[in-house]
């Protein structure tokens, strides 16, 4: 696999510290928006908008701004926040619902977030006993930070955390890989390897519950990173993986204690009707633990998601691996790549 051994320049390189004072990246609906969006629910008319095409909810005049949001994710800083939807009498949940998807499909292709096939994925904590390998969005840990697999998430918060946790966190792939180069440029190497990743209990028939994919990969002249250490840690769990070795290892720690050094990471308090968007290869995200009252199960923190893919869209070019989770995260349609 090539490997990029020079650092990375551009919009996409941030720091949490260089853009303080700014919400440059937050886009505010305007009234005229709003009606846009209320005439668009109006005509969807509580149809299942996943057998829908984009042009059943027209959007005339939010159409070339979203151009510009995903502009902003192919080429630019990887993400952008829309603010300003009211989720209550205006825009109940199935509405909100409803606008994430007519704003989500019109960024690239919707594809699955869950091993049944399901496009749309609801997060929020199902309680105690979940299965310590199991995917973190169904509990309230934080966990690291972290990129998934497909190119583009979009989230959207219809009610966030009473207790102040739940806040999300983003970094610059980029600049963590700018820092290493810098600081530990003899682990470049482990940084473009193939390793055994976990599929988290959600793998295809017949595979071994694991894949192949590198930390990095670069392909002509674009880096992109899947950033997913827990989960090559977990596949040490199967048989047949190769031992992560010892610079492994350091190098891993080394990877995760970067987001945590000042000035690096981006905290945002997504707020009710927030749609963050965020371009996986240059942004890492992950959330601060939280902590739901039992007691007020409707005040739970609840989130939707969608995965989102620009292949074929976008500009960018990514090794088979990374290809292969842009378009088919869980194998329906493909073989999945081996070592």
């Amino acid at each position: 696999m090539e490997m990029r051994t020079e650092a990375m320049t551009g919009a996409s390189v941030w720091r949490a510290d260089e853009l303080e004072g700014s919400d440059e990246w937050i886009y505010r609906f305007s009234d005229a928006d709003l009606d846009e969006l209320e005439r668009g629910v109006e005509l969807v008319g509580g149809r299942d908008v996943h057998g829908l095409v984009p042009d059943a909810f027209p959007l005339p005049g939010l159409e070339g701004r979203i151009k510009e949001f995903v502009d902003e994710l192919d080429t630019g800083r990887g993400f952008v926040v829309l603010r300003g939807l009211p989720i209550g009498p205006r825009f109940d949940r199935a509405a909100a619902a409803v606008v994430f998807w007519a704003i989500c499909s019109r960024v690239g292709r919707l594809v699955p977030t869950t091993r049944d096939g399901a496009l749309l994925n609801h997060v929020y904590d199902r309680g105690p006993g979940q299965d310590p390998n199991a995917r973190a969005y169904t509990t309230n840990i934080g966990g690291h930070i972290h990129t998934d697999g497909v190119e583009i998430v979009g989230l959207m918060c219809l009610r966030p955390s009473t207790d102040g946790g739940g806040v999300s966190i983003i970094a610059s792939s980029m600049t963590m890989f700018n820092t290493l180069l810098e600081e530990h440029p003899e682990w470049l190497p482990i940084l473009f390897k193939r390793m055994a990743c976990d599929w988290k209990m959600e793998q295809p028939p017949g595979s071994p519950g694991w894949h192949p994919q590198s930390l990095y990969c670069y392909v002509d002249g674009w880096l992109s990173a899947t950033l997913k250490t827990g989960f090559q840690r977990s596949a040490q769990r199967f048989d047949g993986v190769d031992p992560l070795t010892d610079d492994e290892l350091a190098c891993f720690e080394y990877l995760e204690s970067i987001p945590e050094r000042p000035g690096v990471t981006l905290h945002m308090d997504l707020e009710a009707g927030d749609i963050q968007l965020v371009n996986n290869y240059v942004t890492l995200h992950s959330r601060t633990a939280y902590q739901d009252d039992p007691a007020r199960p409707d005040e739970r923190r609840h989130m939707l998601r969608y995965w989102i893919s620009r292949s074929g869209l976008s500009p960018r070019v990514v090794s088979p691996d990374y290809q292969f989770m842009r378009d088919d995260y869980f194998g329906f349609s493909q073989p999945v790549p081996v070592l």
